[in-house]
């Protein structure tokens, strides 16, 4: 989702469900003099992981979605949940949808699994080249 700052005009991506820590944060730095916000180590996970799901998505081709570890994410700090919930967020954001096969994991410690193959949907590319 792409949000407008009111004050300056600049478009701030949210990554999250009624999130709005962005925009927050975007309001604090360049409106008010504050300093960077630092956050929990998952939740910073969480958001880089969503914004290269996104990237990913808006190429057109298909992906699986541990392929973000390409783009510069380490990998999830609980795998066994945060892998599925980056999934399921981006799915429910209408970015991805499955294309009905199986890729493999590109996690070294997945060895291959199968995994949910994803594509990228017109609305991904829309939010990124917002």
């Amino acid at each position: 989702m792409i949000a407008t700052c009111a004050t300056c005009g600049d478009r701030i991506v949210i990554t999250r469900l009624g999130g709005r820590d962005e925009l927050w944060q975007h309001d604090e730095q360049q409106h008010r003099g504050m300093v960077e916000i630092h956050q929990l180590r998952d939740v910073d996970w969480h958001s880089r992981a969503l914004t290269a799901v996104l990237e990913l998505a808006s190429t057109g081709e298909p992906f699986v979605i541990s392929e973000v570890i390409h783009l510069g994410v380490p990998d999830a700090p609980n795998p066994r949940t945060d892998w599925a919930r980056i999934q399921k967020e981006a799915e429910e954001l209408g970015w991805i949808t499955s294309t009905g096969r199986l890729g493999h994991s590109v996690r070294p410690t997945a060895k291959r699994s199968p995994v949910t193959e994803w594509i990228g949907t017109a609305k991904a590319r829309k939010a990124r080249a917002a």
